[in-house]
């Protein structure tokens, strides 16, 4: 806040009030940016995002639907395990929570092999050999119990805010665009 109070000395705005609110729909443009977007999705679409050589970004709307994606980026195989009950920051404009979602991306990699992961009545489980995983990428059991996956650096953005720094990001929004 800026500090501005009015005439009677209380906040322009009141301390406890979102000062982004309604920052989550798609259906109203970036608050405060003025700069060129790339529409090649919503911009204000959440978004997954690797950065690297050739830096990919996942729409949150496409994890919601493969809320278990396995894939190769820069050369690493990775599972994106994406969770659509986490609270969004910023509360609607009816100052209500909404929900965006959350993601944590691991190298699927485990003794030289890369597993394959996919979502099961039971939770996440590998194909290769039935182990169930936890979000945090770790076996809570079958033959790998106890084992944890790597994490992999990424990002949880905005796609406007991502795509002004890295205009040339591919986007992963099918399982046709997927490598792996």
């Amino acid at each position: 806040m800026s500090g501005e109070v009015n005439e009677y000395g209380s906040p322009v705005r009141a301390y406890d009030s979102p000062p982004y609110a309604g920052y989550d729909d798609v259906d109203e443009p970036p608050f405060l940016f003025r700069g060129a977007t790339d529409n090649r999705l919503i911009v204000t679409s959440r978004v997954l995002t690797i950065d690297g050589e050739n830096p990919v970004a996942y729409p949150f709307t496409f994890l919601k639907e493969s809320p278990v994606v396995n894939d190769t980026v820069s050369n690493e195989d990775i599972v994106a395990l994406f969770d659509d009950g986490t609270f969004s920051a910023f509360n609607d404009r009816s100052d209500s929570h909404q929900t965006s979602g959350s993601v944590a991306v691991l190298s699927r990699t485990v003794d030289g092999k890369s597993l394959i992961f996919e979502a099961t009545d039971s939770g996440i489980t590998d194909v290769e050999n039935g182990s169930h995983w936890n979000l945090a990428g770790i076996a809570v059991s079958g033959e790998l119990i106890g084992t944890q996956l790597s994490p992999v650096v990424h990002a949880n953005h905005f796609w406007f805010a991502w795509a002004v720094f890295k205009p040339a990001t591919e986007i992963r929004a099918s399982l046709a665009d997927l490598a792996g």
